[in-house]
């Protein structure tokens, strides 16, 4: 059994139908009040506040056999995408999505009642900086916490991936580049020309690193970051 969080999201929500399609079996977490995935086991908790949602949480670990966890939820607070962010946007917002990362990922470790792979969804902006050109003329806002949220995450999986290889979990990122998702021409444009492949992903694209990190053939692999950005991150 494979727990998704962010089930209801661009990435979780494909992933989720890779995997019933690969015969695996499949819990969602999301915030939504029900899924539109009626092939799944459902558990609608806000993650932006795990503490609360402690004890669903371990249920869910006790009572399921469970060998992976993919934690791909995004929350968000008011305003954290707004440029200077107030202290207030910026202090929910690193509680809320980094803090739900770090606290999700140690809950499963210390919880989890046999080995576990645990996937921690990062970002190429944790390892490298936006370049703000490439967003004039278009809608996209480029938040400031972002990166620091995703360089916490991809940093603090490694942390865990030593501090929980005596019980023989993994712990691994995946950072993707850019994933198609009706974005813009101008957007798509400035993307593209910035990328070895010349254009951005499509979310299947991802899945074979997904694949690779839940399953046992990758039993030798922890801490680490994968980036599937089509070479992006090496302009």
């Amino acid at each position: 059994m494979i727990v998704v969080t962010g089930s209801e999201g661009l990435i979780g929500r494909s992933l989720i139908n890779h995997l019933i399609n690969t015969d695996r079996d499949v819990i969602g977490i999301d915030i939504l009040k029900n899924s539109s995935n009626k092939r799944i086991n459902y558990f609608s908790m806000n993650l932006a506040k795990p503490d609360l949602n402690r004890i669903k949480l371990i249920e869910i670990l006790n009572n399921n056999k469970i060998t992976g966890w993919v934690n791909t939820h995004y929350p968000t607070s008011k305003d954290w995408d707004k440029s200077p962010v107030s202290f207030s946007s910026l202090s929910n917002v690193l509680c809320s999505h980094l803090g739900s990362y770090i606290y999700i990922t140690q809950l499963v470790c210390e919880n989890s009642i046999s080995p576990i792979s645990i996937i921690n969804l990062g970002s190429i902006y944790g390892s490298i900086s936006y370049d703000f050109n490439m967003y004039n003329d278009t809608n996209i806002s480029q938040p400031v916490p972002y990166p620091a949220i995703k360089s916490g995450i991809i940093h603090a999986s490694k942390m865990f991936a030593v501090k929980y290889a005596n019980l023989k979990h993994r712990i691994n990122c995946i950072s993707p580049g850019g994933v198609y998702n009706n974005h813009s021409e101008v957007f798509l444009k400035n993307y593209s020309k910035n990328t070895p492949f010349n254009r951005m992903a499509n979310v299947e694209e991802l899945f074979s690193g997904f694949d690779y990190f839940l399953d046992s053939k990758s039993s030798y692999t922890t801490g680490q970051n994968l980036i599937i950005d089509g070479g992006y991150s090496l302009k």
